[in-house]
């Protein structure tokens, strides 16, 4: 009592003795499987007896196996639940990963895929461009042979309203010289028949000192009247 402690630890079991209520209040109690210390309080305050003391022992011994069985378990079972969920996660981590794998394998192949259709689509471009360039070229041609096939036609169809104006000059010119001819072969046809005449009076003397008449154009041929000398 010198060091004013109210409490002493017996060593060897762990008993702590009340110098104020002059007995043993409570007792730790050190678990054998983790090494947590347990409380056990009596509740009675009377001092223990040789025979309270063995049978409070067991107790203790007994309630100190049974807490460490139950703790055992209970960490066994903490212990499986987690490898449990370990395992899981691995086995989903792995399975993540392989579709991980196969998605960029995937992707990969795609990759590949759009390169060369890149790779195709450029050259078809490229060709596609030259042609292109051929096309406007031979547009840029027929645009000029056109528009100068176009004024050829226009001053085809000028020339062409020139010809048929000097076409049906020239006709009208035929009609008239025509005409003339007509006229002209009229006038031969009766020069022709008057000699024709004048041929047979000299001929003839018989009818030599007559006279022919020629008919007028219009005038039905009546033939040729001679008067002869009286």
């Amino acid at each position: 009592m010198e060091t004013n402690h109210l409490f002493s630890l017996q060593v060897g079991n762990n008993r702590v003795w009340d110098y104020v209520r002059d007995n043993y209040v409570h007792r730790l109690l050190q678990s054998e499987g983790d090494g947590k210390v347990v409380s056990y309080e009596r509740t009675s305050p009377v001092s223990d007896t040789k025979e309270e003391l063995v049978q409070g022992e067991e107790k203790l011994t007994a309630l100190q196996l049974e807490y460490t069985h139950l703790l055992s378990s209970q960490l066994e079972s903490q212990r499986q639940y987690f490898e449990n969920k370990i395992t899981e996660a691995q086995a989903e981590a792995w399975h993540e990963a392989e579709e991980s794998k196969e998605a960029v394998k995937k992707l990969s192949e795609e990759m590949q895929e759009i390169k060369q259709e890149l790779a195709f689509v450029t050259r078809e471009k490229v060709t596609l461009d030259k042609k292109i360039n051929q096309l406007n070229s031979k547009l840029a041609k027929v645009s000029k042979d056109l528009e100068t096939e176009q004024e050829l036609n226009l001053s085809m169809r000028q020339g062409k309203q020139e010809w048929v104006s000097k076409v049906v000059k020239l006709e009208s010119v035929v009609k008239q010289k025509d005409q003339k001819i007509a006229e002209l072969e009229s006038q031969v046809s009766d020069v022709m028949a008057h000699l024709e005449a004048l041929s047979t009076v000299n001929c003839n003397p018989e009818l030599q000192g007559g006279q022919v008449y020629i008919p007028n154009e219009n005038s039905k041929p009546q033939g040729a009247r001679r008067k002869h000398r009286k």
